[in-house]
């Protein structure tokens, strides 16, 4: 596979003056973790504009999920719902295993009459280092790629390498998907986009989840893939808390649970407001199941959010004659099978 060149400042744009808006220690050379919400929020605006404003031939947006209703049960993770007996509409929802998502977006990309969108797992600041660091240059971030087992690396990987480097700048400047929910006692449990809530904070971290999901702010990036293909392709990021080995303080298993149920409810019904708001004909929506790799995320909270989004916008997608068709990765099969059995005819 020839690979394309690595971009230079001249063709992504330059890294913007900070001026005296950010302290020395906050300067991308040396990331550190911010302590301050302000000072993080901040940030991200600075990032998040310079992110628009170079994006040159790629489309970015940001986008949202809807505010959660006061229906305690839809943020009640504890909650039954009867998934077999009122299942998913199967002429909308369906899955497939993927053994190759950048192909797939390569085929996707010569579909001139089709409209598809992937939903990609990634950090909170969109760029896929595996680790609470950004990397140095677009060329490090590329090879971490290349050795990642991270499916939304794998996705990056088809497009251009300045949309690469768009991100990973985006990154080192401090974008934070997260950051307008979070304040000065939560904000540090986010480093480099990689969330692990602390058994200190986790309860105030639950409720922030609860009173302002919508004002998480997740990248949309509609580009060409980098071999030429005729149709963009979009790529809404999403992303997971980080537990296993990433864990830096044990939170209870009944937390972990809520929360990964309440940010994987977060990012399906951010996804599926933009999908419907979408003004094309022929859309597919290739989601994928958030954070059950290494980030070691419950699959039966993940069932549950999906199924609870999927239901939420099912007349519209409906209407729209949208498909959606769930991507599960080879590797996670086995993983996946909860899902598979309660959501889908098998």
């Amino acid at each position: 596979m020839i690979l394309p060149s690595f971009v230079t400042d001249e063709i992504i744009g330059s890294t913007p003056n900070l001026g005296d808006e950010i302290n020395e220690v906050d300067k991308i050379e040396k990331p550190v973790i911010i302590r301050n919400i302000n000072t993080q929020r901040r940030k991200h605006h600075i990032a998040k504009n310079w992110m628009l404003e170079n994006s040159r031939c790629l489309s970015i947006s940001f986008y949202s999920p809807p505010k959660i209703s006061n229906n305690i049960d839809l943020t009640k993770w504890n909650s039954h719902y009867n998934m077999k007996g009122n299942s998913l509409d199967n002429s909308i929802f369906s899955y497939n295993i993927t053994y190759d998502v950048g192909k797939n977006i390569i085929q996707d990309s010569h579909y001139p009459k089709q409209t598809t969108i992937y939903g990609i797992m990634s950090q909170y600041n969109g760029c896929d280092s595996g680790d609470k660091f950004v990397p140095q240059t677009s060329s490090m971030c590329y090879d971490i790629y290349l050795c990642s087992q991270n499916h939304g690396a794998d996705a990056q990987l088809v497009f251009p390498i300045p949309q690469i480097e768009l991100l990973r700048r985006s990154a080192e400047l401090g974008l934070n998907s997260l950051c307008n929910i979070l304040d000065n006692s939560t904000c540090s449990d986010v480093s480099f986009g990689i969330l692990t809530p602390t058994k200190h904070n986790v309860e105030k971290f639950i409720e922030q989840i609860k009173r302002d999901n919508h004002r998480i702010e997740y990248p949309a990036i509609t580009n060409n893939v980098y071999d030429g293909g005729e149709t963009p392709i979009t790529l809404l990021f999403g992303s997971a808390p980080a537990y296993g080995s990433y864990e830096n303080g044990i939170i209870s298993p009944i937390a972990k649970k809520e929360i990964s149920f309440l940010l994987a409810l977060c990012t399906y019904r951010a996804q599926f407001t933009y999908i419907i708001n979408i003004n094309k004909p022929n859309i597919v929506f290739k989601p994928c199941i958030l954070g059950i790799g290494s980030f070691s995320n419950d699959i039966q909270m993940i069932t549950k959010a999906y199924y609870i989004a999927c239901k939420g916008f099912e007349r519209e997608l409906k209407l729209k004659n949208i498909i959606v068709e769930l991507q599960i990765y080879s590797n996670h099969v086995d993983i996946s099978q909860y899902l598979i059995d309660n959501l889908f005819d098998v």
